[in-house]
Order: structure tokens, then sequence, then C-alpha cells
């Protein structure tokens, strides 16, 4: 019993919220990684950049030149896993091309960290166009407003839209990981 009413006192007294910690979307990205020969031609080279563009299911490259006296590599990004799936068949026999790895990787999208009444958080964290919003939120109703920003809390989760067709999980760790 006092170890109830212990605990009891301690949640009360840290003014804990089922909403404080840190919230997390992540989000599955498709690649493969292609390192060049180190005596490649320029012809090649346009050539594999070719059947690069043309790949099903396209999101980006980039092309990373002599890191650290290494090969070059093509880093390539798809939409889904056929994406990168069939880009090892369509490369695997071009010239200049030493070897091609495929990989899948999780990363971070969204995280949301609430702390007593304020929140930061963190959009788009995997593109270029990230954005961050700080301040206070306001909770009536299950439903958390950060400033143009409205979250619903439903089965623990906190959903982007009210159906809960997009949601942040709740971390056991300040990171997301």
């Amino acid at each position: 019993m006092k170890k109830i009413l212990m605990l009891l006192l301690i949640t009360l007294l840290c003014g804990c919220s089922k909403y404080e910690g840190t919230w997390c979307q992540k989000n599955e990205i498709f690649s493969t990684l292609v390192i060049l020969e180190e005596d490649y031609t320029s012809k090649e080279y346009n050539n594999i950049l070719n059947k690069v563009q043309g790949l099903n299911y396209l999101r980006g490259y980039d092309v990373v030149d002599d890191i650290e006296k290494g090969n070059t590599t093509i880093n390539i990004y798809f939409n889904n896993k056929i994406g990168m799936n069939s880009s090892e068949e369509v490369l695997k026999d071009l010239d200049g091309i030493e070897s091609i790895e495929i990989k899948s990787f999780e990363v971070t999208s969204q995280k949301l960290v609430i702390e007593d009444d304020t929140y930061n958080y963190g959009l788009n964290l995997d593109n270029v166009d990230a954005k961050e919003y700080k301040g206070k939120y306001e909770e009536s109703n299950n439903v958390l407003t950060l400033g143009d920003f409205k979250l619903y809390y439903k089965d623990k989760l906190l959903c982007l839209d009210s159906e809960c067709t997009s949601f942040l999980v709740k971390s056991k760790t300040d990171d997301c990981n």
C-alpha cells in the first residue's frame, strides 16, 4: 500500500502526462549503392547515369566522387522496394561498375518532444526541407494543438489526422532509436 501511495505521489508531483516524452514517425528508405571501378571511362559513366535516370520508382540519386581515396559511388534512392530490387538486374552487367549493394534502412521523418507544457516538433527530417516548430501546446479531449497543428491521441498513438491514417509512436529513448 505504501508503494502505491508513493508512486501516486511521485506521479502527481512530477506533473507527468501521457503526452510527455519523445514521439517518432519513421520511414523506410530503399537504396542501391553502385561502386564504380577505379578506371571507368566517361562513356561508361554516362551510360551508367543514363540507366540510373531510367530506373523505375526512382526517387533520386547522388554521385560521390573519390571520398578518402575511395572509388566513385552512386547512391540511388527509390520510392519503394520494387524499384530497389529491380535496380540490381538493370545495372549488374554494365561496364565500369565494380559492385552493387542494395539495402533498406529506417530514418526518422518526424520527431515530437513534449516536456511540461512545451513542444519541439521536427517535420520532414528525412528531406532537405526539414522544418522545426517550438512552442506551448494545448490539450482538450485527447486533442493536442501545437500552433497550427492538431494531433489526436488514440490507442497510445499521436495521430496526424482524426482517422489515424498516419501517426507518431512514443519512443522509449530520447532520440527515436
